[in-house]
């Protein structure tokens, strides 16, 4: 009797759902009308659901051309130093600010009026600073001059290869009063390096910006030492427990 049960009900639900087939007629409606007001207006009915939902894969098909071409369309960077071949870059690293500037020389660095080798007496600290200046094979090329505040000895360094590597290639965007951002091109002529000067950033050379890239050189490192937290002893670690 159980298996009979069950045949009898799955063939009324068939019977039944055949008779709703028939007999209702469901008007899909264009996302036009849609957008044109002609869409019935009774709430959560199934035509205004049957077209809202094509109206939403069109729009998403349509913004995935849009992102599909402007991906193809190829960022054209142009050279852009001042009237003496200097480029200028802000770079940063956890508390660390540089204000570097790159132009045509001998390969000289300069920090906060010091040598390379005065100011960073690590190998390692030195090896962070000239790692553009290597991957592009311009070392004895370009002279750099660089002001560092702030942080520590190895976050400085890496301030400043930071501030090399967007110097040498990063596009150029400048912050004007009143909020917004303007391509830099009043400041092509700019005369020395001051420090109002280092608030843009200029382009050395635009065709190193894949080398940099791919040496991952270009991003700016957003990691910071976490806060300690209240009860802890530090960020994380506890203190000592006892039982009693």
């Amino acid at each position: 009797m159980g298996r009979l049960h069950v045949f009898l009900f799955m063939w009324c639900a068939h019977v039944l759902l055949m008779y709703m087939v028939d007999t209702i007629h469901i008007a899909v409606v264009p996302p036009t009308q849609i957008m044109a007001g002609q869409v019935d207006d009774e709430p959560g009915s199934f035509a205004q659901a049957m077209a809202y939902n094509e109206f939403k894969e069109l729009e998403l098909e349509r913004r995935k051309k849009a992102r599909l071409q402007a991906q193809s369309e190829k960022k054209v960077f142009v050279r852009q130093v001042d009237q003496y071949g200097r480029a200028y870059a802000v770079g940063r690293r956890k508390s660390a600010v540089a204000f570097v500037s790159v132009w045509p020389g001998e390969g000289k660095i300069s920090i906060n009026k010091q040598p390379l080798r005065s100011y960073f007496s690590s190998i390692t600290r030195r090896d962070e600073v000239i790692r553009p200046l290597v991957v592009c094979n311009m070392l004895f090329d370009v002279d750099v001059q660089a002001r560092v505040s702030g942080g520590g000895m190895m976050g400085q360094a890496q301030a400043i290869r930071h501030g090399i590597a967007l110097a040498l290639q990063v596009c150029c965007v400048v912050w004007v009063l009143g909020g917004g951002c303007l391509p830099c091109l009043f400041y092509t002529f700019c005369s020395s390096p001051s420090p109002n000067r280092y608030t843009h950033t200029q382009r050395y050379n635009p065709g190193l910006r894949e080398t940099l890239r791919s040496w991952d050189l270009v991003r700016r490192d957003s990691r910071v030492v976490e806060r300690k937290k209240p009860g802890r002893a530090k960020a994380r670690k506890a203190f000592q427990w006892v039982k009693r």
